[in-house]
């Protein structure tokens, strides 16, 4: 193949990519994605109609971003996508793989590493973490909550070890209530 060649095979390829984003599916598609705030595309407008799953995946073969925002929207939002009939073959295996953690096959040539990242952004409000009404930690004892999580399973578990230790090195601690 000559240059000139390819050069006339990218020049189509780009006349038909370019025709392809014109088309309804993909406006309305990537619209609904920017209304979710999931995806950035200037020049779109964001859509808040119902998409459809079948134009989604017609949308994901020219958008791979799509692909790969796919199985998260249809673990976390569901309802974001209308889904007519069954899921295909492939889509029903990944969501299964993610549900029970071991999700290692490319969907449609998008790796998994690249379709699992977007399961914990995909459904979280943009807000900081709320304040625990018993204790009203601040903002930065969460963070330090959070950080020494690697010691216990949660955070409780963190408050529970940090209370034993701070009594063990105490001392014995009179209870007040404690029968005598």
């Amino acid at each position: 193949m000559t240059i000139t060649e390819i050069i006339k095979q990218a020049k189509s390829q780009m006349r038909t990519i370019n025709r392809k984003r014109r088309d309804e599916r993909f406006i309305r598609v990537i619209g609904k994605l920017l209304h979710l705030k999931l995806l950035d595309a200037p020049g779109m407008l964001p859509y808040r109609g119902t998409i459809f799953l079948d134009e989604v995946l017609w949308v994901g073969e020219i958008e791979p971003r799509v692909l790969a925002l796919l199985p998260a929207i249809l673990l976390k939002r569901p309802k974001a996508i209308t889904v007519v009939g069954d899921l295909p073959e492939d889509l029903k295996k990944i969501i299964s793989d993610i549900r029970h953690q071991n999700a290692a096959t490319p969907f449609r040539g998008i790796l998994a590493p690249e379709y699992l990242k977007w399961i914990s952004f995909v459904g979280r409000k943009e807000k900081r973490p709320t304040l625990l009404k018993t204790f009203r930690f601040d903002h930065d004892d969460l963070a330090r909550l959070q950080r020494l999580r690697k010691f216990g399973n949660s955070e409780i578990d963190v408050i529970r070890k940090a209370m034993f230790a701070l009594e063990k090195n105490a001392g014995p601690i009179d209870k007040p209530n404690a029968p005598r």
